[in-house]
């Protein structure tokens, strides 16, 4: 069994690809699917499964044209309505990847069809989970975005969030590991840094602009170095 983080920094979005035997699925993938039909073929597998763990709202997944590509079905976890053809998974439904095992764990709260995977070794021990936005490194998934497709206030939707970490993930044997994105804090990191960068733009902005009405003359020399900036 071979557990691969594939994690694409600009998008802070990791996809997994886990192989065993002569089969290998795909967890989230992106956009760009080449990488993994790469790596099954130069492996000699088969892409089996293509599991989502929710709809994305901040990347566009792949999963569509990898299906197309390898004849590999989708999955996506209850209450999951795509509008192309989809595996609907059951809570506790088990797929068979070589000797190993991929269980699906309904964790709804960030999004309601939201699902933990949970990769079983070939005796049937616990040995990983995917958690897809559900939790993160010292943190989870937000519970308010999806009030209006869930017709769910975020309060509602955030009992329900820690009814699945509470009663679901956190009942698992402590030797599991989890599969969060282990750069999770550095992504958070990243977005204080670019927000301190708009932070000096829109500074830099504001001295453009007084610049421009003090010296009307120069507000085309102004506005050519902020778009300079600004590309």
């Amino acid at each position: 069994m071979k557990v691969e983080q594939i994690y694409t920094g600009c998008l802070a979005q990791g996809a997994y690809y886990i192989e065993c035997c002569d089969e290998a699925v795909v967890i989230d993938p992106l956009r760009e699917v080449q990488q993994y039909i790469d790596r099954a073929e130069a492996g000699g597998k088969k892409i089996k499964y293509i599991f989502e763990t929710h709809f994305h709202a901040d990347f566009v997944s792949g999963h569509v044209t990898l299906a197309e590509k390898t004849g590999a079905p989708i999955v996506f976890g209850p209450n999951a309505q795509p509008k192309f053809q989809a595996h609907i998974a059951e809570h506790g439904e088990v797929f068979q990847v070589g000797k190993v095992t991929i269980e699906v764990i309904h964790t709804p709260g960030h999004t309601m069809e939201s699902t933990t995977y949970l990769l079983r070794d070939k005796a049937g021990k616990p040995h990983a989970i995917f958690t897809g936005d559900t939790l993160f490194l010292g943190d989870v998934g937000r519970p308010d975005l999806a009030q209006k497709s869930a017709d769910m206030t975020q309060e509602m939707l955030a009992g329900t969030l820690f009814d699945s970490l509470r009663n679901k993930l956190m009942t698992l044997p402590d030797e599991v590991i989890v599969e969060l994105l282990p750069v999770e804090q550095q992504t958070r990191q990243e977005r204080e840094e670019r927000l301190l960068d708009q932070a000096q733009a829109n500074k830099e902005l504001i001295r453009n602009l007084a610049h421009e009405i003090k010296n009307p003359l120069g507000g085309i020399r102004g506005s050519a170095q902020l778009l300079e900036m600004e590309l």
